[in-house]
């Protein structure tokens, strides 16, 4: 049984993982940080003025942390199956790669754009 766990098919599963729990964790804190130095939560201005990704991924970015738990069952599950497929094992280590990709483009960019947004007919000329 402990040979199971020095497989090293599961190393790839569990680095995967591990960085796109990493990925996550660091998008929620940037993205608040941001938020924070924009403004949000102080009397300056209205929280419905800034973009409701950032503040959604602020309120509810520990929910995001779901994703990379559901990538490894499946990597497991793909992993572990009884007649295995000869494409699948290697498309959910690509997926996961991906995953983590697209996770730092969403991150950085919902970071990034988290400026209050104000209302056209009050910027001065």
């Amino acid at each position: 049984m402990m040979t199971r766990f020095l497989n090293s098919e599961l190393r790839p599963i569990s680095i995967i993982g591990f960085l796109q729990c990493v990925v996550v964790v660091a998008g929620v804190i940037l993205t608040t940080a941001m938020l924070k130095m924009h403004g949000y939560g102080t009397d300056m201005w209205p929280e419905h003025w800034f973009p409701a990704v950032s503040v959604r991924v602020r309120n509810y970015g520990g929910w995001l942390l779901l994703m990379p738990v559901a990538w490894v069952l499946l990597a497991l599950y793909a992993n572990r199956r009884a007649v295995k497929a000869v494409w699948l094992y290697p498309a959910v280590v690509v997926g996961g790669m991906a995953l983590v990709v697209y996770g730092i483009y969403f991150f950085v960019r919902t970071g990034l754009n988290t400026s209050p947004i104000t209302p056209w007919m009050w910027i001065e000329i």
